[in-house]
Order: structure tokens, then sequence, then C-alpha cells
């Protein structure tokens, strides 16, 4: 991964922990007293980019209180979606008999 794409990932991130953090309708405060060990202050540097070196265990933690899978956010902050259908791909009507 070049350093521009971890930049985008890292600020994207960020971003889907704070929005994620404000959508179930907790504060910074709230989220750090349901992970053993972090603090607001470790809440507020995470979500401002000024924390970029957050392991693994803290963002599964952070994750799990926001009720999202971890899996999900990485995968939104990497820019991934799924494939939406067009809404002619299941129609079967349109092809030719032969």
């Amino acid at each position: 991964m070049k350093a521009a794409n971890s930049d985008f990932f890292i600020e994207r991130l960020r971003i889907l922990i704070r929005e994620k953090r404000i959508d179930c309708g907790k504060t910074q405060v709230e989220l750090a007293n349901q992970v053993e060990g972090l603090q607001q202050s470790a809440i507020a540097r995470l979500e401002t980019g000024r924390s970029e070196n957050v392991g693994i265990k803290t963002l599964y933690e952070i994750a799990v209180a926001i009720g999202t899978p971890l899996s999900e956010i990485i995968s939104q902050a990497e820019g991934n979606r799924k494939k939406e259908k067009l809404p002619h791909e299941d129609d079967w009507s349109q092809l030719e008999q032969t």
C-alpha cells in the first residue's frame, strides 16, 4: 500500500469511527468506558487524526462497542462497496430463446 493510499485509509477509518459512534448515540466518554484501558482522550486523538497507531484489538473493541463489525468498517475505509445489481440483471425475460 502506498503512503498516499494508507493516509486515505487512516483518514476514512477515523471518520467512519466518529460517524458510527455518533450514529449509535455515544459520547467519546461513553465509548471509552466500554473499551478496557481506553480513555476519552485516546478516542479524541483517533477521531481527529492525531493518533495513527491504533492496535487491532483496540479497533475491534471499538467496533463491538459501536455495534458495527470491524470488517465492515475496514471495508468502507478501503473504499470497497458491494457491487449493486442493475435493475435488469435479474430479468431473464430479456434473454433471447433459441
